[in-house]
């Protein structure tokens, strides 16, 4: 799940290590989901593509109509995409919660992280790898 090495993560910045979320079997995904529901109410259950879609295929049938919608990922490094898919997906004032499974980098304030990687991890340059 943890690989050492060069890797240019989804940002476009080059990262000395990575979290391979690919690995996570579907029951892996399907345990976090029902943490996920323990936590939050959602009326649906958005992927950003492509790490966070196995997590919301396994969040959909936890989805209860009336509640704001779940954007989720794997991994988040600087939020960016979190970002542009809240903008994407947000309709009006509708309110958009996000869930990442791991962050390595800053959170956006309504984004909550399962696992956060430890600050002193992060590369010096960047502050993300």
């Amino acid at each position: 799940m943890f690989e050492h090495g060069a890797f240019k993560g989804h940002s476009g910045v080059t990262l000395p290590w990575k979290v391979n979320c690919d690995t996570m079997s579907d029951e892996d995904y399907a345990a976090l989901a029902l943490v996920v529901r323990s936590k939050f109410a959602f009326s649906q259950a958005i992927g950003v593509p492509t790490g966070g879609i196995r997590f919301a295929e396994a969040l959909r049938p936890h989805c209860v109509d009336g509640y704001p919608t779940l954007l989720v990922d794997d991994v988040l490094t600087t939020g960016r995409s979190m970002e542009t898919w809240r903008r994407i997906i947000r309709d009006g004032d509708e309110p958009v919660v996000g869930v990442v499974v791991f962050a390595r980098g800053p959170v956006p304030s309504w984004v909550w992280p399962m696992l956060v990687v430890q600050e002193w991890t992060q590369c010096r340059g960047t502050g993300t790898g």
